[in-house]
């Protein structure tokens, strides 16, 4: 399988972790058992695991795992992160949580997004290695209009790239109860780009990097404009159910 097939067929909760170095090995061993332990609750589908390749792009304080759970439905995803299934999921990793180390300012970054229809683009190809770039978005409600153009032209053009698997716009869903734990699902970032970039065989990291970089460059004056941007480039690791 690709290695973010699934990532356009439901709402996902999309979480960034910057995890201590000599925690990653025993991190990744236990994360398919976290995984299957999440997939008990009925409405989340898939949960995938990816490597941070770009860390340091933005700041001194990037991830270096990102998590996705995406789900048959939004209510149900809302209902996973104060369920049952997931506090016993995190129980046993508990203690591992609580020496993460801060991303973006804040102790734990995860959000919750739709994707956007229309706005979406696919193109088929050979399964194989792929790599998922996730850009996100903090836009003003003054902006929005603007932006918005300039987001679907954005589309089109990444999605046009020959390298490019599947391409998804995505709005957060914000209107969350706010206490804990959802108010740890409402940070920064209310829009969002993904796309799944295929890697040829035997192109060095570096230079496969830079060819992704490339694909999103055209950013223009939104950068300096916006109070927000991140941009992650990662390889995936896990996946359950793996079939």
């Amino acid at each position: 399988m690709t290695s973010t097939s699934r990532l356009g067929s439901g709402p996902i909760c999309l979480c960034r972790d910057r995890i201590p170095v000599e925690m990653l090995p025993e991190l990744d061993e236990w994360t398919p058992k976290h995984f299957d332990d999440s997939l008990q609750h009925p409405a989340v589908v898939t949960a995938s695991s990816f490597a941070v390749l770009n860390e340091g792009y933005n700041s001194g304080s990037d991830p270096n795992r990102l998590f996705v759970y995406t789900a048959s439905d939004i209510a149900g995803l809302v209902d996973w992160i104060d369920s049952p299934e997931l506090r016993a999921a995190i129980a046993d990793g508990a203690d591992r949580e609580a020496q993460v180390l801060g991303v973006d300012g804040e102790p734990f970054t995860g959000n919750i997004y739709e994707p956007d229809r229309p706005g979406q683009a696919r193109r088929d190809g050979e399964a194989g290695r792929t790599w998922l770039a996730v850009e996100r978005f903090e836009v003003p409600a003054d902006l929005r209009g603007e932006f918005d153009a300039w987001f679907g032209a954005r589309l089109a053009r990444i999605a046009a790239g020959s390298a490019v698997r599947i391409a998804l716009t995505w709005t957060q869903k914000r209107d969350v109860p706010r206490r804990f734990p959802y108010d740890r699902y409402v940070s920064a970032g209310n829009r969002m780009l993904t796309a799944e970039f295929a890697v040829a065989a035997g192109r060095a990291p570096d230079a496969a990097l830079a060819d992704i970089d490339a694909a999103l460059e055209g950013i223009g004056g939104w950068r300096a404009r916006l109070p927000y941007y991140r941009r992650d480039i990662a390889e995936h690791m896990t996946t359950r159910p793996d079939g």
